[in-house]
């Protein structure tokens, strides 16, 4: 047969299982009850455990809790070993006190006053300062470095970061953008009414985008029946392809006169970049255009 009992130790629960038959013969012991020399041998066992942890020390909690007075320390807790302390509240003159157990005299004596249960009641240092969100935000960027501009990491520092966007933003700074002059370009065609000594049409490329701007004068009208007025065939100086359709419409660029009227030039791709008359334009009339974005730069 068999049977079971439970030792409790500090370290763990030992199940202790006796089997055969008790008495003479098996295991030794009055019938029906465990084997009494297992139970030794287990029990010293047991002991050598405890006696040989080595982090015993980790589970001795020396915090005896917190008091509202001296006497009620001392019956509660009468006798303490080495490293044994309390918080003991003393009243508005010297507030929570620490209390420690002197193993010499075998007593608690009151080692230090005003003692904070918390970061809300211990006076702040001058060098480990609390964590405050305003100091937070105040923090002087001291060591900020915009020399690199490669990508934020999630292993940067906050300080690293906002380095690395500023140089960013700096390499996108329009003074470091180079604008052409369109119609200086190779494979670029001005219609034969535009007048070239008068006309300034620019392009560039700015974050992969591709930009014009400028100023156009025309020797006779031009109609509004989408006549091009300049055509771009420099594949260098071309959009990407964002339409299914053959003809693509690029977007609409807007010319004003000097009486601030709007006229219309299509922008329109297929093999080339045509600037496609959609008003009707006057003879000897200068035309502005602000920047405007045809699209993506396909090269």
């Amino acid at each position: 047969m068999s049977e079971r009992i439970e030792v409790d130790t500090v370290i763990k629960t030992i199940e202790i299982i006796s089997i055969g038959t008790q008495g003479p013969v098996g295991a030794q012991g009055p019938a029906g009850l465990p084997d009494p020399t297992q139970i030794e041998a287990l029990q010293a066992q047991i002991d050598a455990l405890s006696s040989s942890k080595l982090d015993a020390v980790d589970y001795v909690q020396h915090f005896r809790g917190y008091f509202t007075s001296f006497i009620n320390l001392t019956n509660a807790v009468p006798i303490g070993i080495a490293g044994d302390y309390a918080h003991v509240d003393l009243g508005i003159t010297f507030g929570v006190s620490r209390a420690a157990w002197d193993v010499s005299d075998n007593q608690w004596f009151i080692n230090e006053v005003n003692v904070g249960a918390n970061t809300d009641e211990v006076p702040e240092g001058a060098t480990n300062l609390y964590f405050k969100s305003d100091r937070v935000r105040e923090t002087i960027l001291s060591g900020l470095n915009t020399n690199d501009s490669s990508e934020v990491t999630s292993s940067d520092s906050i300080e690293d970061a906002v380095g690395k966007l500023q140089s960013q933003y700096n390499n996108l700074n329009s003074s470091s953008v180079i604008w052409l002059n369109l119609l200086s370009l190779p494979n670029v065609v001005a219609h034969s009414f535009v007048d070239l000594s008068t006309t300034k049409i620019e392009i560039a490329k700015i974050n992969g985008l591709l930009y014009v701007r400028g100023y156009f004068r025309l020797t006779n009208q031009l109609g509004s029946s989408g006549i091009s007025l300049i055509t771009i065939s420099n594949s260098d100086w071309l959009a990407e392809d964002t339409s299914p359709n053959f003809s693509k419409r690029l977007t609409n660029v807007i010319a004003r006169n000097g009486s601030s009227v709007d006229f219309i030039l299509e922008a329109w791709q297929a093999d080339n970049i045509g600037f496609l008359s959609k008003s009707t334009f006057q003879a000897n009339t200068y035309y502005d255009v602000s920047p405007t974005c045809l699209g993506k730069a396909k090269n």
